[in-house]
C-alpha cells in the first residue's frame, strides 16, 4: 500500500471524519432523501479484506480501503466503504462490484441483512473521466449491453474539485483538506480547531508534497497538538522561520565581521612590508591580491 493510501486511510479511520465524509457527500445532498445524519458514535471498524478467485487461479485477497458498520444496538444497519484513489482507474467499477458482491455473499446465511454503500474519494487533480457504470465500461469495449445486464454504478467524488457549497458541509478535519485542495495557493487557513493533528498534517504533506507539514508535525509539543488551528500552525511555522533567519543572520554577521577584521589586519601587514619585499611576495604572505598591494603602494 502506498504512502498516500496509508495517510488518507489514517485520517478517515477516525469515526468523526468518516461520518463527516458520508454526511457531507451523501446525506446533505439535495439529490438524495435526507435521513438522520450518520452518527460517529454508532460506527465500528469493518474488515477490509474479502476473497475472490480469478479464472484458473487460486483464491486471492482483495482489500478495500476502509469500511465501517453503522450499528443499531447489536445489529448492523449498514456497511459504508470508502475507496481512495489518487489516479483514475478506468476499471474501478469492477473492483466496486467485487467488493460489494463479496460482502453481500457473506450475508447469505444471516438472518438480518443490511445494505452496502461504496464511495470512491478521488484525490487527483485531473478530472475523473473513467466509466462510472458497468454498462458504460462494456460499451467502451465495443460490447452490446442487453437490458438484463445489471446497471452497477460507481459513486465518485472528486475531492480536489468540490464546489464551495459542498465543502462548507464538512465539519471535521476533512474540511481543511478539501479547502486546501480546492483553493490551492489562495488557501486561507481558518480558526477551526484540528482534532487529529498528526493524521491531518501527514495527509496534507502526502497530497501536496509540501515538506512544511511534516516539519510542523515534528516541532509541535503534545500540548500544542491538543488545541490548535491551521492558522495557528502556519503562524508558528512562520515565527520559527523568522527566528531561525535571525539566528542565521547573526551567525553570518559574525562570520563577515571576522573576515573583514582579518582583511584589515592583512592590509596593515602589507603596508609594513612594502619597503622590504616585492609586490608578488607580499601578496603570497598576506593573502591579498597583487592588485590590492599595488593600490596600497600608490597611496
Amino acid at each position: 500500500m502506498g504512502e498516500k493510501d496509508l495517510t488518507q486511510k489514517a485520517l478517515e479511520s477516525f469515526p468523526d471524519v468518516f461520518a463527516d465524509c458520508v454526511n457531507a457527500l451523501l446525506y446533505e445532498s439535495s439529490e438524495l432523501p435526507i435521513p438522520d445524519k450518520l452518527n460517529p458514535d454508532t460506527l465500528i471498524q469493518a474488515p477490509t479484506e474479502t476473497i475472490y478467485r480469478a479464472q484458473g487461479k487460486k483464491f486471492q485477497n482483495q482489500f478495500d480501503d476502509i469500511g465501517m458498520y453503522e450499528m443499531e444496538g447489536e445489529k448492523i444497519a449498514c456497511l459504508y466503504m470508502l475507496e481512495n484513489q489518487t489516479t483514475v482507474d478506468k476499471r474501478m467499477i469492477l473492483r466496486k462490484v467485487g467488493y460489494e458482491g463479496a460482502n453481500y455473499r457473506a450475508q447469505y446465511d444471516k438472518e438480518c441483512l443490511y445494505p452496502i454503500i461504496c464511495m470512491v474519494l478521488y484525490w487527483g487533480s485531473d478530472r475523473w473521466k473513467a466509466p462510472r457504470t458497468l454498462h458504460k465500461l462494456l460499451q467502451e469495449q465495443g460490447r452490446k449491453v442487453p437490458c438484463y445486464v445489471a446497471e452497477n454504478k460507481l459513486h465518485v467524488f472528486e475531492m480536489a474539485h468540490l464546489p464551495k457549497e459542498i465543502r462548507w458541509r464538512f465539519v471535521s478535519d476533512m474540511r481543511i483538506v478539501v479547502d486546501y485542495l480546492a483553493e490551492g495557493s489562495d488557501y486561507k487557513p481558518t480558526a477551526q480547531k484540528i482534532q487529529h493533528v498528526e493524521a491531518l498534517l501527514a495527509m496534507l504533506k502526502s497530497l501536496s508534497g509540501d515538506e512544511r507539514y511534516e516539519e510542523l508535525s515534528r516541532i509541535l509539543t503534545p500540548d500544542e497538538k491538543e488545541e490548535i488551528s491551521m492558522c495557528e500552525l502556519l503562524d508558528k511555522y512562520e515565527m520559527r522561520g523568522r527566528k531561525e533567519g535571525r539566528k542565521e543572520g547573526r551567525k553570518e554577521g559574525r562570520k563577515e565581521g571576522r573576515k573583514e577584521g582579518q582583511h584589515l589586519k592583512a592590509l596593515e601587514i602589507a603596508k609594513k612590508l612594502l619597503d622590504v619585499l616585492d609586490i608578488a611576495t607580499i601578496a603570497v604572505k598576506t593573502g591579498l591580491t597583487e592588485e590590492e598591494v599595488r593600490n596600497l603602494q600608490a597611496k
